[in-house]
């Protein structure tokens, strides 16, 4: 049989109503990809005009006249989101996220630049100390400190001008330190990022470990679907969920291996890293099984969509202090918390550990029900499908039949009028023959 040309009048008719189909899902899957890219480009959109979201402590420990104007001078600048503060312990500050940096304005900053210009005293070990909290976001810390640096660098051009305009006289022996640098920085990183920590902590491999457990996912509910209604669905559903635990537990072990292998070092101890790595790919695989239970074939659209808003939130690329308002919505997502928690066990950064792992475990354990839940929802749907086109198969039977007997029941009238209208005997050979019809048609029914 000649199939018919693919341009020809018949076959567009025929599978035109297929060809819009495939259209219609471009046009869904090219909006869909642009939405997935303005997610992406817009969380790390022009950091620097949200460096007012940076709390940065600053603390003047002079109390002079050089120090105080100092201060002042730091506090016009409106780029950052200053805090005036006493604290002594400015180091737990930033270590619990109450503050990204903290800005110090040494003791004695007045008295050693007022002895370097009046008296010719050599200038050193006076610079304002900067101490920036570097576990928490290795990008962040890094905005933070040029910003610093630029503002800084602005100052000096400032204090340098009025050096020259009111102590002049003074300045022709003084130390060149003083004319060249009045103001300089010394940074210091609290929960300094150490080799390959940064990587380890960062969202792409968080990526890494979410897709291998989003495989070894799909390939178990691949294979335990072929047991549906073969077995007991709890039993199965609940065996399918111990068999993904299992799998995430040795690829989890797996990777936080080789991570240890390289060298990596962690301040809470490789143990505790594992656990998040093992938490954070059962809960994926939790959303995973969700996702392909829920979008079936279409899950291939819809798992790197969750993932790259997921991304977008996670505050990985950039802070979210850093970026819209709007991506603050990724507290609420599981990435975010799994990013928190490596930072805490590699860097001891944060105080949070307790809300990250209880964050993990909550999207695990939602996850599971959901999945099980539409599970029994589908194959209850499938049941109920099936029973309705048995119930319709019946009613076409029943009215064919009813049919059938009321041809019957017209057949006998005619029958019985022609007798009675011509007095046919029962030997008569219409008569046999009508009684031949009405035996074959009574067979036929019993037959149907």
């Amino acid at each position: 049989h000649k199939l018919p040309h693919v341009f020809s009048k018949g076959a567009r008719k025929q599978y035109l109503a297929v060809i819009g189909r495939a259209l219609i899902l471009n046009l869904v899957i090219v909006a869909l990809t642009c939405v997935i890219v303005g997610f992406y480009v817009g969380s790390t959109w022009s950091p620097t005009s949200y460096l007012r979201n940076l709390t940065i402590l600053l603390i003047n420990k002079d109390g002079g006249t050089f120090g105080n104007q100092l201060e002042s001078s730091f506090l016009s600048i409106q780029t950052f989101g200053w805090q005036r503060s006493n604290t002594t312990d400015y180091t737990t500050q930033l270590v619990e996220y109450h503050a990204w940096a903290a800005l110090i304005i040494p003791e004695g900053f007045t008295q050693k630049l007022e002895n370097s210009i009046f008296n010719n005293a050599p200038y050193q070990n006076n610079s304002l100390m900067l101490f920036y909290e570097q576990g928490r976001s290795y990008s962040g810390s890094r905005f933070l400190t040029s910003a610093i640096s630029s503002s800084l660098y602005a100052l000096n051009s400032r204090f340098q001008q009025l050096l020259f305009n009111n102590y002049s006289q003074y300045l022709t022996g003084c130390d060149p330190n003083l004319i060249a640098l009045p103001i300089p920085l010394s940074t210091t990183a609290v929960n300094p990022v150490r080799l390959y920590g940064e990587f380890v902590a960062s969202a792409f491999t968080i990526l890494l470990i979410i897709t291998l457990s989003s495989s070894s996912t799909q390939n178990t509910i691949r294979i335990y679907s072929q047991m549906i209604n073969k077995v007991n669905i709890h039993q199965l559903l609940a065996w399918r969920f111990c068999h993904a635990l299992f799998n995430n537990f040795i690829l989890s072990l797996g990777i936080a291996l080789v991570v240890l292998w390289y060298g990596t070092s962690f301040t809470k101890g490789w143990f505790w890293y594992w656990m998040i790595l093992w938490l954070t790919m059962a809960a994926y695989g939790s959303c995973v099984a969700f996702l392909n239970v829920l979008c079936g074939v279409y899950t291939n659209m819809a798992f790197p969509a969750f993932l790259i808003i997921s991304y977008a939130g996670s505050g990985s690329a950039i802070p979210l202090e850093l970026a819209a308002g709007f991506f603050r919505y990724g507290i609420v997502l599981p990435m975010y918390h799994s990013i928190s928690g490596f930072r805490y066990v590699i860097f001891g950064s944060g105080t949070q550990i307790g809300l990250n792992v209880g964050v993990l475990f909550l999207y695990l354990v939602i996850g599971q029900l959901l999945t099980y839940g539409l599970v029994l929802l589908k194959l209850w749907n499938r049941e109920r499908l099936k029973l309705k086109s048995q119930d319709k198969k019946k009613k076409t039977y029943v009215n064919l039949s009813n049919k059938d007997d009321q041809e019957l029941e017209k057949t006998k009238v005619n029958n019985v009028g022609l007798k009675e209208k011509f007095g046919a005997s029962d030997k008569d050979p219409q008569h046999e023959h009508n009684v031949a019809f009405n035996n074959m048609t009574d067979e036929h029914i019993k037959e149907h």
